[in-house]
């Protein structure tokens, strides 16, 4: 599974499927401050991505990204288009 759980801790490796979203809620629903690390995850479902920004963990592997995992550092900005 690419998604391993611990008490406090979630680490996010390879493709994150839209299954493991509801999995990934409850967890984060059920954990206090809880960390989630993307440092070794590839790629992820949008649903996930939508996931994380909205519940708003402490995230590990977003510091200076290049890639998709820019779109989960604060702060987001959405504008319409014009």
């Amino acid at each position: 599974m690419s998604l391993e759980l611990s008490s406090g801790r979630a680490v996010l490796a390879d493709h994150i499927e839209i299954h493991e979203a509801e999995t990934l809620l409850e967890w984060l629903r059920e954990t206090d401050d809880p960390v989630v690390d993307v440092s070794v995850c590839s790629s992820m479902h949008l649903a996930v991505l939508q996931l994380l920004v909205l519940a708003q963990p402490r995230l590990e592997g977003v510091t200076g990204a290049q890639d998709w995992r820019a779109l989960l550092t604060a702060p987001h900005k959405f504008q319409p288009n014009v």
